[in-house]
């Protein structure tokens, strides 16, 4: 997946993306690990959900300075629309499912942060690190966003089913 299109910054090193990802997961699991030498597996897994999640914010935010202020249920579709467009050139790849006025959703199929994580034996991990914050990005983006979510190749379904929705007060 991430050889058929690298980044030039990738062409340039002879790295894939994948193992950039990769050598990521690695750095992340030492951090984990060595958590995990003083604090329950429960609580590691939060503080990595909790730093990733900042992370996200910080995603979004960035992300938000670069648009068109988002004033509707459309405009978060857009918005979703170009960020899962920008992630299928390396990282993903997925289907629209459903696109109406109440909902927007994608079905991921394949995903470069899965793939990773399973080969490395590390998915609890990747979903902290990669998934959970998908929640804080979409809700960011807007406060009336929200992700909704069941499934994830990471957590070993078939599938990720990323549905957005737009919560009225």
């Amino acid at each position: 997946m991430s050889s058929d299109n690298p980044s030039k910054w990738y062409e340039k090193t002879n790295r894939s993306f994948f193992d950039e990802i990769k050598n990521h997961v690695i750095r992340k699991r030492y951090i984990y690990e060595t958590l995990l030498e003083t604090n329950e597996t429960e609580n590691v897994l939060e503080i990595m959900k909790k730093a990733h999640a900042r992370w996200n914010i910080d995603i979004a935010e960035a992300y938000k300075q670069r648009i068109s202020p988002l004033t509707s249920f459309n405009d978060y579709k857009q918005a979703m629309k170009k960020a899962f467009e920008s992630m299928q050139r390396n990282h993903i790849v997925y289907s629209i499912k459903v696109d109406s006025d109440e909902k927007l959703g994608f079905n991921v199929t394949k995903c470069i942060y899965s793939e990773v994580c399973k080969e490395l034996n590390s998915t609890e991990l990747g979903y902290a690190i990669f998934c959970h914050g998908d929640y804080d990005y979409a809700k960011t983006l807007h406060p009336k966003g929200r992700l909704v979510r069941n499934r994830t190749l990471m957590q070993g379904d078939a599938y990720c089913d990323h549905t957005f929705i737009w919560e009225d007060e």
